[in-house]
């Protein structure tokens, strides 16, 4: 695919950019402030990424009348675009990361979440498809008992636990209006133990209380984690010094955030579908 250009060249073709799906392309756009940090010290200003998916041009978040929109930016401007750069993905998956945008296009709080997790080099939502894994269905006991036997010894040390309880309107109206599959998320320190935070406090308990087909349960990894594992005495200290802090839950923050989510603002992270939709969580196992 090319996009032409006055000057300059890359890949070996005099005035033309040779690009190809999910080349990252980062340019500025006048409506939005320019990033922070960028347009000191000759570096020019940028503040949209776009993603290559095919002849058609580049994917990228842009500004619709009541909120942010998928946008595209054509094959044929991409090479005069204010500032443009052009980067090329080392992950060797290209098709399957280009998919991912094409289809998250209607869907701008999951896209945003798709260029988060590139970024970070977290591939895993990107090849799946989604961030939140499809609801598993069991015709007999002993495959949930399988599906349970799975996830708990696919547990580490500082994995998110999400769940959701699917016998309680409430719990299956929180998941639904914050945009993902989960109402309530725990950290698992080591050996099967988890803390959560619940209006009372702080909880520590076994995962075995979310054990049982009224609970659909999954554990992700933080896409750091994923490189470098962290130990149980890891894990305890992290959630003991910032994770769970005395009284830092309360319905009116839920509710705060709850309603931010539901408008499609996931920024804050606070909420547990808006956290995995950061981007930086990958999908291991669920139940």
């Amino acid at each position: 695919m090319r996009a032409r250009r006055n000057e300059g060249e890359l890949g070996h073709r005099p005035g033309i950019y040779l690009v190809q799906p999910a080349d990252m392309v980062i340019f500025y756009d006048k409506r939005f402030p320019a990033d922070p940090g960028t347009g000191v010290n000759g570096v020019s200003a940028v503040n949209r990424v776009a993603i290559v998916v095919g002849e058609q041009g580049a994917l990228f978040i842009g500004r619709g009348v009541i909120g942010p929109r998928v946008e595209i930016l054509p094959l044929q401007s991409i090479a005069t675009a204010p500032n443009v750069e052009i980067r090329r993905p080392t992950h060797g998956c290209n098709e399957q990361v280009a998919k991912f945008f094409i289809r998250h296009t209607h869907r701008p709080a999951y896209f945003e979440a798709g260029l988060r997790a590139l970024l970070v080099e977290n591939l895993q939502p990107l090849l799946a498809g989604t961030f939140f894994p499809d609801q598993p269905v069991y015709q007999t006991d002993d495959e949930y008992e399988t599906a349970w036997s799975h996830l708990s010894a696919s547990l580490m040390p500082m994995d998110a636990i999400f769940t959701i309880d699917l016998d309680s309107r409430l719990s299956r109206f929180i998941a639904w209006s914050t945009d993902g599959a989960w109402s309530h998320v725990a950290i698992h320190t080591g050996d099967g133990e988890i803390w959560e935070s619940v209006t009372s406090g702080i909880r520590r308990g076994p995962l075995q209380i979310y054990k049982g087909r009224r609970y659909r349960v999954a554990a992700y990894r933080h896409y750091e984690c994923l490189k470098t594992p962290r130990t149980a005495y890891e894990a305890n200290a992290a959630v003991k010094a910032r994770r769970f802090r005395p009284n830092a839950y309360s319905y009116r923050g839920a509710l705060k955030f709850g309603w931010k989510a539901f408008r499609g603002d996931h920024s804050h992270g606070l909420t547990p579908n808006s956290s995995i939709l950061q981007g930086i969580w990958a999908f291991v196992a669920q139940a």
